[in-house]
C-alpha cells in the first residue's frame, strides 16, 4: 500500500503550486507518495503547467469552484495511501518533512490527525494551533473586538502553547493535515455540504476527537506556508460572508441554538459594518473601535470611582492635545461624543460637590484651547446679527429669572444647555477654509454603526429577557443612570430601545442621502450609502419616538421638495431612488422581524412588527397622557407673561399620569417642574413671543444660508424643528450642535465660492 496520498486543492495560485509541487519531489524521500491536484476551475494556466511539467501526478480539473472541502473529498476518494495529507498549494516542503512526519505517526499509533511546525515566508514561527471554537470567542471575532482587546482571545488562540513540544491539541491548521486512514474510514469524509470553505477541518477535528481519535502537533518536521494567498483574490466583504457562513454552520451542527442564534446575529452585524467599513477603512475602524472601548470603560468606571476619573482625565487630555494640534479635529471628538451618549454623561465626576459630565469637559476644553491659541481670530459682527440677538434673549432670561424670583437650582439646570452656543467660534474657526466632509461622514457612520449595533443588541436581549436577564442587570444600570439609553415595554415582549442621540441619526438619514445624490458615487459607494440607511431607520424604527417619526417625515417631504428642484432629475430615476428607500424600508422591518422570531425564551413574534403602525396613533400611553394634561396648565402660564416670557427656571404645576412618580407619590397627583416636553412652548415661556422668533428667525438665517448647498443638512434642520415641538432638543447640545455644525459648513462653502 502507497504510505502517503498527497491531496492539493489549488484556485489561481499557479507559480506557488509549481513550488509547493517541487518543495514534494525535492525533499521526500523513503516512503512511497502519491499525488493528486484538484485545480478549482483556474484560469491561470495552472492545469497546463502540471500536465507539462509534473505528468506523474493525477490533475482533476474542475469546470467549476467547488469549494475546499468539496474538492479535497475528490481526492479522498481516489486516495489509497495509509496517510491522507491535505496540503495547501502556498506551502514548501522541507528537508524530509513528510518523511518524518510518516514515521512519527507510524510510531505514534494513538494519534488520528496530526500537524506539523509551520513557518512564515521569512522562515519565522507561524502559530497553527488553536482551541475549539467557543461563542464568546467567536462573537469578539465577529464584532472586531480583538483589534480593541486583543487578549480576550489569548485562549481561543492559544498563546500559551509551547511549539517547541510535541502535544495533543484540539486543531491544527488545514495547511498541512494529516490524517490516518482509519479515521478517514470511521468518520467519512470532510463536510462539504456545510463547509463550503473555513472550518471544515475544525469539524473534522472535533468529529475524530468525539470518535476518540487523538489530534497532535509535531514540531520535528518544518513546512514553509506563504499564509492566505488563494484569498487575496477574493474582496473583503465576499471572505467574510464565507467564514460567516461556515461559522453559523459549525455552530448549529454541534452547539445549541441559543448559541447558534446569537452567532447568526453578531455575523450579521458583521457583515454590515464589514460593508459599511469601506467608507475610510482606517478611519471607519478606528472611531468605531474608540467608540467601544470608550463605552466598555465607561461601563468598567460606572462601579470604579478609579477607573472613572482615570478615564475622564484620559479622554479630555487626548481630547486637548488633538485640539490644540488640530482644532477641526477637536470638533470631530465633540460631535462624536454628542453621537453617542445622548446626556453626555458616559464619565461624571464630582469637584466640590458640582458635578462635571465628560460633556461639559469637552465644551470647557475646546472653547479654552480656542481662546489661547487663536486669540486675535475676528469675527464681523454684521455676519453674526441673528447670533446676537438671541445671545441678548439668553440673557434676559437670565435676569428675568432673577426679577422673577425663580428657583436658582432650576435656573441653572435650564438655561445651561444653551451655552453650547458659546462653541459658535469654535466651530467657525474650525471649519474656515477646511470643509473635509469626509473625515466627518466617517466619524458621522461610524457613530450610527454603533448606534446600530447598541440598539439592536439590547432589541434581541430584552426581547428575550426570561434567558438574558441575568447579564442585563448591570448592563441596564449603567446606561439608564449614565443617561444613554432608555428602554421600556412596549408591547407583547417588544421592547422600546430609546437613544436621544437617535436624533443624530434622524438628521444623518437627509445627510447621507444628499451626499450621495450630491455626488458622483460609483456602485460600491452607493451600496455603503444604502447599507447605511438601512442601519439609520432601523434605529429609527426600534427608538419607537412619534417626534421623530413625525420631524422625519416632514424633514423628508422638505428633502423630496428640495430634491426636485435643484436636481431636476428624470422620473425614472427618481422612481429608482424611491424604490431603494423602499427596500431600506422593508430590510430594516425584516430585520427587526427576525431579531423578534429567533427562538429563544419568549418569543414576541411577529404581532409585535405588526403593532408598530399602532405607535403613531396610540393617545393613552402615559407620555401622551401627560403631555396632554401638561398642555393647558402650560397655556395659561404663557399668557400671563407671553410676550417677554416668565425667564428660565420657571415652573408650572400639572396633574401627571406618569406612572413612575404616580407610584412614588400615591397621595399626590401633581408634579411641579421646569422641563416640559413642548419644546417651542418652553422658549415661549421662559423667553417670551419675541425670544421665540428671535430663535426661530436664527434658525431661518441658517436655513436661508444653506439653501442652495446642501439639501441634506438643511432638511435635518426642518426635521429638527419639528422634532422640537414634541420632544425638546434645541434647548440642548444635541440640537444646538447640529445647528452649529451646519451653519459652520454653510459659512465654510460660503468662503470658499467667493
Amino acid at each position: 500500500m502507497m504510505d502517503v496520498s498527497i491531496i492539493i486543492v489549488s484556485w489561481n495560485t499557479r507559480d506557488l503550486l509549481q513550488k509547493c509541487l517541487q518543495s514534494i519531489y525535492k525533499h521526500t524521500r523513503g516512503i512511497s507518495f502519491e499525488i493528486f491536484v484538484i485545480d478549482n476551475g483556474s484560469h491561470d494556466g495552472a492545469v497546463e503547467m502540471i500536465r507539462l511539467e509534473f505528468p506523474g501526478l493525477t490533475c482533476i480539473a474542475n469546470v467549476v469552484n467547488r469549494g475546499f472541502a468539496g474538492a479535497n473529498n475528490q481526492g479522498i476518494k481516489r486516495a489509497g495511501g495509509r496517510y491522507v495529507l491535505l496540503l495547501n498549494p502556498d506551502t514548501e516542503l522541507t528537508n524530509d518533512a513528510l518523511s518524518l512526519m510518516t514515521k512519527w505517526m507510524d510510531e505514534k499509533r494513538e494519534c488520528g490527525i496530526a500537524g506539523c511546525h509551520l513557518l512564515n515566508t521569512d522562515l519565522s514561527h507561524q502559530n497553527s494551533v488553536r482551541r475549539f471554537p467557543r461563542l464568546l470567542d467567536q462573537t469578539i471575532i465577529l464584532l472586531k473586538l480583538h483589534h480593541l482587546f486583543p487578549k480576550l482571545l489569548s485562549s481561543y488562540l492559544a498563546h500559551d502553547f509551547d511549539y517547541r513540544k510535541e502535544s495533543k491539541v484540539d486543531q491544527v491548521m488545514g495547511a498541512f493535515f494529516m490524517i490516518r486512514r482509519s479515521v478517514i474510514e470511521n468518520l467519512g469524509e470532510l463536510d462539504e455540504r456545510n463547509f463550503w470553505n473555513w472550518f471544515e477541518e475544525v469539524d473534522f477535528c472535533l468529529r475524530a476527537r468525539d470518535r476518540g481519535y487523538e489530534i497532535w502537533y509535531a514540531p520535528l518536521a518544518n513546512v514553509i506556508h506563504h499564509y492566505g494567498q488563494s484569498f487575496k483574490q477574493v474582496m473583503p466583504f465576499a471572505k467574510q460572508e464565507m467564514w460567516n457562513r461556515s461559522l453559523r454552520n459549525y455552530f448549529k451542527k454541534h452547539n445549541s441554538i441559543i448559541a447558534y442564534c446569537v452567532i447568526t446575529l453578531a455575523s450579521w452585524l458583521a457583515v454590515l459594518i464589514s460593508l459599511i467599513m469601506m467608507f475610510n477603512r482606517s478611519l471607519f475602524s478606528k472611531t468605531l473601535f474608540i467608540i467601544a472601548s470608550i463605552n466598555l470603560l465607561s461601563f468598567f468606571a460606572f462601579s470604579s470611582p478609579i477607573v472613572n476619573w482615570l478615564g475622564f482625565i484620559l479622554i479630555l487630555a487626548s481630547a486637548a492635545l488633538i485640539a490644540w494640534r488640530h482644532l477641526l479635529w477637536g470638533v470631530y471628538i465633540l460631535l462624536a461624543e454628542l453621537m453617542i451618549s445622548s446626556q453626555g454623561h458616559l464619565f461624571d465626576v464630582y469637584v466640590s460637590g458640582f458635578r462635571l459630565s465628560l460633556r461639559i469637559g469637552l465644551f470647557s476644553v475646546l472653547l479654552g484651547v480656542w481662546a489661547l491659541k487663536i486669540p486675535n481670530v475676528k469675527l464681523l459682527l454684521k455676519n453674526y446679527k441673528f447670533y446676537i440677538v438671541f445671545g441678548l434673549v439668553i440673557a434676559w432670561g437670565i435676569i428675568n429669572a432673577f426679577l422673577s424670583h425663580n428657583n436658582r437650582s432650576f435656573l441653572y439646570q435650564d438655561f445651561n444647555g444653551y451655552l453650547f452656543f458659546l462653541l459658535l467660534p469654535v466651530f467657525i474657526t474650525a471649519f474656515k477654509n477646511k470643509l473635509q466632509t469626509t473625515f466627518l461622514f466617517t466619524i458621522w457612520a461610524a457613530a450610527l454603526v454603533w448606534q446600530f449595533i447598541a440598539v439592536t443588541l439590547l432589541l434581541f436581549f430584552y426581547s428575550h429577557i426570561d434567558i438574558f436577564w441575568r447579564m442585563l442587570v448591570p448592563v441596564y444600570g449603567w446606561f439608564r443612570d449614565q443617561r444613554i439609553i432608555e428602554v421600556g415595554l412596549y408591547k407583547y415582549n417588544f421592547y422600546r430601545v430609546f437613544m436621544q442621540s437617535g436624533i443624530w441619526a434622524l438628521t444623518g438619514f437627509f445627510v447621507f442621502i444628499a451626499h450621495f445624490l450630491e455626488n458622483k458615487q460609483e456602485k460600491k459607494d452607493a451600496v455603503k450609502i444604502w447599507l447605511l440607511c438601512v442601519a439609520i431607520i432601523t434605529i429609527l424604527l426600534v427608538n419607537l419616538s412619534r417626534s421623530f417619526w413625525v420631524g422625519g417625515v416632514i424633514g423628508f417631504i422638505w428633502f423630496t421638495y428640495l430634491y426636485l428642484t435643484h436636481f431636476h432629475a428624470l422620473i425614472k430615476k427618481t422612481l429608482h431612488r424611491a424604490f431603494i428607500l423602499a427596500l431600506c424600508l422593508i430590510t430594516s422591518v425584516t430585520l427587526i422581524a427576525v431579531i423578534l422570531i429567533i427562538p429563544i425564551g419568549k418569543i414576541p413574534g411577529l404581532k409585535a412588527i405588526a403593532s408598530l403602525p399602532d405607535r403613531a396613533t396610540e393617545t393613552e400611553e402615559s407620555a401622551v397622557r401627560s403631555r396632554k394634561a401638561l398642555l393647558s396648565p402650560l397655556k395659561e402660564a404663557i399668557q400671563r407673561h407671553s410676550l417677554l416670557g416668565s425667564g428660565f427656571g420657571a415652573t408650572v404645576t400639572y396633574k401627571t399620569t406618569d406612572p413612575r412618580y404616580l407610584a412614588a407619590h400615591p397621595n399626590n397627583p401633581y408634579y411641579t417642574t421646569f422641563a416640559f416636553e413642548w419644546g417651542w412652548l418652553d422658549v415661549w415661556y421662559k423667553l417670551g413671543f419675541l425670544g421665540m422668533i428671535a430663535y426661530l428667525a436664527l434658525i431661518f438665517d441658517i436655513v436661508k444660508r444653506g439653501w442652495n448647498m446642501s439639501i441634506g443638512l438643511t432638511a435635518g434642520i426642518i426635521a429638527l424643528v419639528v422634532v422640537h415641538f414634541f420632544t425638546p432638543f434645541l434647548n440642548h447640545p444635541l440640537g444646538i450642535g447640529y445647528l452649529l455644525l451646519s451653519d459652520a459648513m454653510f459659512r465654510s462653502s460660503q468662503t470658499k465660492k467667493s
